[in-house]
């Protein structure tokens, strides 16, 4: 149905008046996005033949967003107050465009809904420039206001107006924190600019903007004013939150990460001196979670991790203590007191109390013990790295003295038990006697689900301790300055492992870590150089994974090295992706030609992923080869396929393993794949 004349409040006498005007003059109807009536002088400037045809027009079909978008704001503000503006608008009557200064104000139609008036004054001729700087702040999605010196809004455009939920708003009040406006104002009035990135009220929510802000002077009225600029952040605020958060925290229990303690170690020692207390730190580890994971599965132990933080976390109470999860399955509280003795055998007993009962696991009880190594400050030592250690021990002291049981530090389990990893020479003979071997696991290519590759993993089975975590034996080489040695016995094993398949026709790309330890070493490409001549392996097919987390900054020698071993044909890959804080400027400087996303950002709800999405596509703009680590579910591959990685491991193929089960596991491969040709044939 067309608009009626009788629609709006508007008498005869001022119809007829506003007929003679020269002026155009026009009114419009949000609602059904037709003019319902115009003087004569509004037909020339709409290029109409009648005010019927004029009135038959919807304007909304040629309408752009911006524009559709500043027609609810005048709606809204000519309901909420008498708002008048006056604006340049580029109008394209019959696709011809016409600037005017167009003077919109609010009219109240018959039925109580509210219209609009347009006056449009013709302007002097404009140039190029003007007109199209006035579009693009018409259309820009960078939210731009003019404030006066007083801090009310003089202009705002379309995009800072749609964001602003009381066009009464100043500028001081568009800030959360009254103190981030007074730093911004403050730059403004030293420096005549001045940028923050804050939080700030939406029509909507509290929402992230980097705000510029610059004096200047009103085009009007020659007043000083403040012109402001806004680009919403707050997606990225919000991932770099969440990197950060990953970054200090375990994402399967949410617990605070290793990371976080040794960074923030210094500082809990500080509040210990400051509040005149003594500190504790217990190193608590699960007694044989290994059992544990290999009878309910990887996927139902970290449940069982879970329940421990759980259990864990209703021992510790207020700001006296603070729980993390160090990795695997040890966790470490910290904590401080006047009597630290006392606080500590109480925390023990209740921690005690809630591991008395089973643990429900899929229908199953699984009972679980802990071991407690207990280490006090200043007592024990000065420092992270020495109280850590001690408390290592003690916890170490307490599993071979029958487990589910604390132990307190002392001096003399320097000599006993784990120490003798570290002192009585067992990592000496070990290397002499070449007792590390290899554990493999199949990297396997994404769309055709066949093994193409594999990480060799160290592994010490030692004939006095029993096979020995690298978690153990890695950092002891590190810190004796053995992991030079270390590094090359398992490149050399790993080479023999490729020119061995390489002869089979089977040629694997095989990926060693490398550690930064390594990369200082001066003779490492000499090491290199002599492995590939005694093996005759390929460098085609080896690859060196670098943690990103462990990458050193700026070092120009290692640098140089890292170039030199892959002038000799070798590849780099950044290991752990994501779990590090290297900036792209830095990681260029490095050769690589791919990276591992870790398993921490995959291993998560999909709506979670936003981060190793991010870091996908990175690594595919840069052209890098990419490897999801830890897929442990067909959902979690079937995303892998749909962005288009290249590469993943993880339990859902196979965990490491030894040589003999890695090599049965191709040849089923190559059989099954041998079989499927032959049905293709026949």
């Amino acid at each position: 149905m067309k608009p009626h004349l009788s629609h709006f409040h508007i008498s005869a006498e001022a119809l007829s008046g506003f007929s003679r005007l020269r002026t155009a003059v026009w009114v419009y109807d949000f609602d059904t996005g037709h003019i319902v009536w115009g003087n004569e002088a509004s037909l020339r400037v709409w290029a109409a033949d009648s005010l019927e045809e004029l009135r038959s027009r919807d304007m909304r079909v040629d309408m752009s967003l911006s524009v559709t978008q500043r027609m609810a704001q005048y709606r809204e503000d000519f309901i909420a107050s008498n708002a008048v503006f006056s604006e340049n608008w580029t109008l394209y009557p019959k696709g011809k465009p016409l600037t005017l200064c167009v003077i919109h104000s609010g009219i109240v139609l018959e039925d109580g809904r509210m219209g609009m008036l347009g006056e449009g004054l013709e302007k002097e001729p404009v140039d190029i420039e003007t007109l199209r700087c006035a579009e693009a702040l018409l259309h820009t999605t960078v939210m731009i206001t003019l404030f006066a010196d007083d801090g009310h809004a003089l202009y705002r455009n379309p995009a800072a107006r749609a964001v602003v939920g009381d066009i009464a708003e100043t500028f001081a009040g568009h800030f959360v924190d009254n103190d981030v406006y007074k730093t911004l104002a403050s730059q403004v009035k030293l420096t005549g600019a001045g940028r923050v990135v804050a939080a700030v009220n939406t029509k909507s929510d509290i929402c992230w903007h980097e705000v510029a802000a610059r004096f200047s002077y009103d085009a009007a009225t020659g007043d000083p004013a403040i012109l402001v600029s806004e680009v919403d952040v707050t997606e990225l605020k919000r991932t770099q939150e969440r990197a950060l958060h990953l970054a200090t925290h375990d994402v399967v229990t949410e617990l605070f990460n290793r990371k976080y303690v040794m960074e923030n170690f210094p500082r809990f020692l500080d509040l210990v001196r400051e509040r005149g207390f003594e500190g504790a730190l217990l190193l608590i580890d699960i007694d044989h979670f290994k059992y544990v994971n290999e009878s309910v599965g990887h996927e139902l132990g970290e449940r069982v991790l879970v329940d421990v933080a759980n259990r864990l976390r209703s021992c510790v109470t207020g700001s006296q203590d603070s729980l993390a999860r160090l990795g695997g399955d040890e966790f470490l509280i910290q904590t401080m007191a006047s009597d630290i003795d006392s606080r500590t055998r109480s925390l023990i007993g209740q921690i005690q109390t809630q591991f008395s009962k089973p643990f429900h696991i899929a229908d199953r009880s699984i009972p679980i013990t802990l071991s407690v190594g207990v280490v006090y400050f200043p007592k024990d030592g000065p420092d992270a790295t020495t109280l850590m250690k001690h408390a290592d021990l003690a916890m170490y002291h307490a599993k071979n003295n029958g487990r589910n049981r604390a132990s307190y530090y002392d001096p003399s389990f320097e000599m006993v038990g784990r120490a003798d990893i570290f002192h009585n020479g067992a990592l000496h003979s070990a290397l002499e006697n070449r007792e590390f071997t290899i554990f493999l696991q199949p990297r396997v290519h994404v769309r055709s689900g066949r093994i193409i590759g594999a990480e060799a993993l160290a592994r010490w089975n030692s004939p006095r301790y029993g096979m020995v975590s690298p978690d153990v034996f890695v950092p002891a080489c590190e810190e004796f300055g053995l992991i030079s040695e270390l590094g090359a016995q398992i490149f050399e094993l790993a080479a023999i492992e490729q020119k061995k398949y390489v002869q089979q026709g089977r040629p694997l790309k095989i990926s060693v870590n490398i550690s930064p330890y390594q990369l200082r070493e001066p003779s490492l490409v000499q090491t290199i150089e002599r492995i590939m001549l005694k093996t005759g392996c390929s460098p085609d097919y080896l690859e060196f994974e670098i943690t990103e987390s462990a990458m050193p900054e700026d070092n120009e020698s290692v640098i140089k090295t890292i170039h030199a071993i892959q002038g000799l044909g070798f590849r780099f890959f950044i290991d752990d992706f994501g779990t590090g804080y290297s900036n792209l400027s830095h990681i260029q400087k490095y050769p690589f030609s791919g990276l591992k996303v870790d398993r921490s950002f995959v291993n998560v709800e999909i709506e979670q992923r936003k981060l190793a999405e991010m870091i996908i596509m990175m690594a595919q703009a840069m052209g890098y080869s990419t490897v999801a680590e830890g897929i442990e579910t067909e959902e979690q591959l079937e995303w892998l396929r749909q962005r288009e990685v290249d590469e993943y491991q993880g339990f859902f193929f196979s965990k490491p393993l030894d040589l003999e089960r890695f090599a049965i596991l191709l040849r089923n491969e190559d059989a099954e794949l041998n079989r499927q040709k032959f049905r293709s044939v026949s």
